[in-house]
């Protein structure tokens, strides 16, 4: 095909693609019509208005809002990654996935909420270290800014993760903390407002748009995630319902579950019991909300499973964190994992 052709066939697929989304309704609209997950105009709403692709660029580790350097080195090894993570729950989730759950192509996740993408990110270490990638999911406009300046390795959409089957309107209430040098909003859903998808004035909230989960799945063309980290506040367990457990694949959870009374967290290990998982464990160490990680049955059919991760070696607990296949380890490095493991 010459030059001139292949211009003209890209330039005609444009135009189709153009034409297709005209049709389709404004997302306000497709909110009052509570269209479904699978919707064709609301997975294209997303790849075209809310989806930004994973970055080509260097990291960048400075705020360019506020020019100041964060928290994260840029000459940071894996192991120093480990220690100054000491504690986190995605520690634990990640050895797990990767000792339990055969990899098949890329290792992906699914964050929820991914705050700026860098300061107590639970997964920059697995973009950084390991060449996993995924999908970073934030609603708040100024963290979501910050995020898309470090020019993560995934994709990045800006929308709350819906409690419907269906896009939805909400707020997030601003609860400021001062966390180093970086301020954040606390997620509060309202599930009146969100089961309703109608919008409440309220001048001290930001208003923000909601989306099925599933449906930003299709929107990049991941059915099947490797861990999914999930943090809503008290809507966990009505994101949970709506997702196809008979069409995607999810191998590990790790759900926050610190602000919850014991009963709401019985009824999400109830639920996810319902779904062939399993209860792995609870961590919550320091600064680290309480949390739960859940596998999937299919990888825990007897106890041979279990005994793999009871039997790690410092080596296989190196070789996992750091992505390092290499037979020797410095006696340093070993020492430093056994005090943390």
């Amino acid at each position: 095909m010459s030059r001139r052709l292949r211009l003209i066939f890209i330039l005609f697929l444009l135009f189709q693609n153009k034409r297709t989304i005209s049709k389709c309704l404004p997302f306000k609209e497709l909110v009052l019509e509570k269209i479904s997950m699978e919707n064709e105009c609301l997975i294209k709403y997303i790849r075209n208005l809310k989806l930004f692709l994973p970055s080509r660029l260097p990291y960048n580790f400075t705020n360019v809002r506020t020019n100041a350097q964060r928290s994260v080195s840029p000459k940071i090894s894996p192991v120093q990654s480990i220690i100054q993570n000491k504690g986190a729950p995605w520690i634990e989730a990640l050895i797990a996935t990767e000792i339990l759950v055969p990899k098949e192509g890329q290792r992906n996740f699914l964050e929820y909420r991914a705050f700026d993408g860098l300061t107590f990110s639970a997964t920059l270490h697995l973009e950084r270290f390991l060449q996993w990638t995924g999908v970073l999911i934030e609603p708040d406009d100024q963290l979501y800014s910050d995020m898309e300046s470090v020019n993560r390795k995934s994709y990045g959409i800006h929308a709350c993760i819906s409690p419907n089957e269906h896009p939805c309107n909400a707020f997030i209430k601003p609860l400021l903390n001062s966390i180093p040098k970086v301020a954040y909003t606390t997620f509060h859903h309202m599930p009146t407002v969100l089961k309703t998808g109608e919008v409440v004035f309220n001048q001290n909230a930001l208003h923000v748009l909601c989306i099925p989960l599933y449906s930003i799945m299709l929107a990049v063309n991941m059915i099947k995630i490797d861990l999914f980290l999930l943090a809503a506040e008290d809507a966990e367990m009505n994101i949970l319902e709506t997702i196809p457990f008979d069409i995607v694949s999810i191998a590990v959870f790790m759900i926050e579950v610190g602000s919850k009374s014991e009963d709401q967290n019985q009824e999400i290990h109830k639920f996810l019991e319902s779904k062939k998982y399993t209860f792995y464990d609870r961590f919550s160490d320091g600064i680290y909300r309480t949390t739960d990680i859940f596998i999937s049955q299919k990888y825990l059919e007897n106890n041979y499973d279990w005994r793999k991760l009871l039997r790690s070696t410092v080596k296989d607990i190196y070789k996992i964190l750091t992505g390092n296949t290499d037979e020797e380890i410095s006696d340093n490095e070993i020492e430093l994992l056994e005090i943390l493991f």
